[in-house]
């Protein structure tokens, strides 16, 4: 009697079979233990390739943004240093009012109310709230704070409120423009 028969009767290709199959069931252990990583990895690679675009895209708007305002911020020190934007002297605050006027009435507002405020000195320069109110339309608003923008580059419009009566349009709007003048410290006030 051969081996294969004292074994229970397993023949010579049963055998190879079950060690075909116990091949096979290693080589995928095996497989999943080596090829399972490496997919996860190679995943993991391209998020991270993924993200770095998305950086690397994120990182070129900042700096365009960056380039934007350096451009902006050179072009007001030129202005500066070339003497185009030049503060006018605080203590010529009753010229400036009349000025912003003057403006008012090209636009066709009729002002009610004009007040300075009291001025805030700083190192560079002194900033003066000055308060406007009075009655106009909305165009004839608009045509004022485009006005003041033109040709009062230093004046600058910190807040502002229009309202209208709805029952007597023909009345106009009443306004109320709050507007800071940004003016040169006046010799005269640092004297003592």
């Amino acid at each position: 009697m051969t081996a294969a028969q004292r074994r229970g009767g397993l023949r010579g290709w049963q055998v190879h079979s079950i060690g075909a199959g116990g091949f096979a069931v290693l080589s995928v252990i095996a497989a999943l233990a080596v090829v399972n990583p490496v997919l996860t990895a190679r995943a993991e690679r391209a998020s991270l390739r993924s993200e770095l675009e998305r950086r690397q895209l994120q990182l070129a708007d900042l700096e365009q943004a960056r380039r934007d305002v350096q451009g902006r911020l050179d072009a007001t020190r030129q202005e500066l240093g070339d003497g185009r934007l030049q503060l006018e002297s605080s203590g010529r605050l009753n010229r400036r009012m009349a000025r912003l006027v003057e403006l008012a009435a090209t636009s066709g507002l009729d002002i009610h109310e004009m007040r300075p405020g009291t001025p805030v000195t700083g190192d560079r320069y002194d900033t003066v709230p000055i308060m406007l109110s009075g009655q106009g339309s909305y165009p004839q608003c608009a045509g004022f704070l485009h006005l003041v923008h033109e040709t009062l580059p230093d004046t600058g419009v910190t807040d502002l409120d229009l309202s209208g009566n709805p029952t007597h349009p023909e009345l106009g709007a009443r306004f109320r423009f709050d507007v800071v003048w940004y003016a040169a410290p006046d010799p005269a006030a640092a004297s003592p």
